[in-house]
């Protein structure tokens, strides 16, 4: 399991830290106090949980948590030292939250709860007669070819499924998920560049840019996130 922490406390962060290492299926765990980097860090990335310290309104925490539960699809945790009224605005990209000051029960249980939503964040597809299970968070582009859709990977993985490109799209409903062409769909947080033609995604990966999709539906959500950050 790897796991995130945002904290803008220090202190707090670390004793978090400590307490989750002590689980044993946790093999990694990164930290941070900016919630752009944040942003940044986890659009790149996949982590299986992600720890959120939420002051009760803070505006910019809780645009990071709407970013983070809306395009990335993150299993959330918050930790707060406000009652669940007091954040409620927060609790809702969720799937748990804990109070300060927490304990190692608090968070080990918090865990267990988070791997039982994690399935709401995966999907499974057959593949070379198995079945693979993937994150959404892996998918750096889908590729329509004859009655066949193809998913790539970050990892630069390719997984044939017999289903339409729509179909997935429609059936999944991943915002980030952004038609270029008639034939693809790229993770709009993935691309590297934009060419007159092409986009060029950050795994040096090339995908067709039409000059239908690029005006209908391309560059309206990219420009959003540019402006963004």
């Amino acid at each position: 399991m790897k796991v995130f922490i945002f904290n803008r406390d220090e202190r707090e962060s670390k004793e978090l830290s400590d307490i989750i290492k002590e689980i044993k299926s946790v093999s990694q765990i990164r930290r941070s106090e900016c919630c752009d980097a944040t942003i940044c860090h986890l659009g790149e990335n996949f982590y299986d949980v992600v720890f959120v310290d939420v002051l009760p309104d803070d505006e910019e925490v809780l645009r990071m948590l709407n970013i983070l539960n809306t395009n990335y699809k993150k299993p959330i945790i918050i930790v707060t030292s406000a009652d669940y009224h007091g954040f409620k605005r927060a609790a809702g990209y969720a799937v748990d939250y804990i109070a300060k000051p927490f304990s190692r029960e608090d968070i080990h249980a918090s865990l267990n709860k988070a791997a039982d939503i994690f399935t709401d964040y995966q999907f499974s597809v057959f593949f070379d007669g198995n079945e693979h299970v993937l994150h959404y968070g892996e998918i750096e582009f889908l590729e329509a070819k004859l009655h066949n859709l193809i998913i790539h990977t970050r990892s630069n993985q390719e997984y044939m499924v017999r289903e339409s490109i729509s179909s997935f799209v429609g059936k999944h409903n991943l915002p980030f998920l952004v038609r270029c062409h008639k034939s693809f769909f790229v993770n709009i947080y993935y691309v590297q560049t934009v060419e007159d033609n092409a986009i060029l995604m950050r795994s040096e990966n090339r995908v067709p840019l039409s000059r239908k999709y690029r005006k209908e539906s391309f560059y309206p959500v990219f420009n959003q996130i540019v402006d963004r950050y």
